[in-house]
C-alpha cells in the first residue's frame, strides 16, 4: 500500500503538486524568507517559508495521506541540512490556532524529528489599527545546520522586530 501520493514539482511555478484519491489538489511550495536577513543586515539564504495550498474548493474529509505526503515533501526539502523552514499560522485567532496544532500534530508523529528540530513561538502583534492579535510561528531546522544557534536566536527576535514596526 502507498504511504504518501505521487506527486511533482512545477518547475514553471516551484511548486509540488498532487491530487488525492477525492480529486482534491493541493501544492506545496517553498518560499525564500529575507526576514532573517532583515533582522541580522547578513545575507542569509537557505530561509524558506512553507506554503500550503488546496487548489480545490471541495471539503476534504479526513485523509492521513495528505500529512505523509507533506512530509515526504518536507523530507526532501531537508535533504540540504543548510535549510531552515519558517512556518506562520496567522489570520483569523481561531482558525490560525487550529493549523497551528495540526502542524504540531504532524510534526510530533513524522519520523523527520529525528534530524529535524522544531522550535515554536506565539508572537503577540500590536497594532493600533486593527487591534492586537497573535500570530503563531514554527521554524524547523536540520540539527547538523552549521548555523543552528545563530538562526535559532534570529527566529526568536521575530517578535521583537515585528513590534519595533508599529
Amino acid at each position: 500500500m502507498q504511504d504518501h501520493y505521487n506527486y511533482v514539482f512545477d518547475d514553471i511555478n516551484s511548486t509540488y503538486q498532487f491530487t488525492t484519491k477525492n480529486n482534491i489538489s493541493y501544492r506545496v511550495a517553498f518560499v525564500k524568507d529575507e526576514t532573517f536577513s532583515m533582522i541580522s543586515s547578513l545575507e542569509i539564504d537557505d530561509v524558506f517559508q512553507l506554503v500550503v495550498d488546496k487548489t480545490s474548493d471541495l471539503k476534504e474529509p479526513l485523509d492521513l495521506l495528505v500529512s505523509k505526503t507533506i512530509e515526504h515533501i518536507i523530507a526532501t526539502f531537508f535533504r540540504n541540512i543548510f535549510n531552515s523552514l519558517i512556518y506562520v499560522c496567522s489570520g483569523e485567532s481561531d482558525i490560525a490556532l487550529k493549523r497551528h496544532k495540526v502542524f504540531n500534530r504532524w510534526y510530533s508523529r513524522s519520523v523527520n524529528n529525528i534530524n529535524i528540530v522544531k522550535f515554536d513561538s506565539v508572537i503577540q502583534i500590536e497594532n493600533l489599527v486593527i487591534g492586537n492579535y497573535e500570530v503563531y510561528a514554527s521554524y524547523l531546522i536540520h540539527r547538523e545546520n552549521n548555523n543552528y544557534n545563530e538562526l535559532l536566536k534570529l527566529f526568536f527576535q521575530l517578535e521583537d522586530v515585528l513590534n519595533s514596526t508599529k
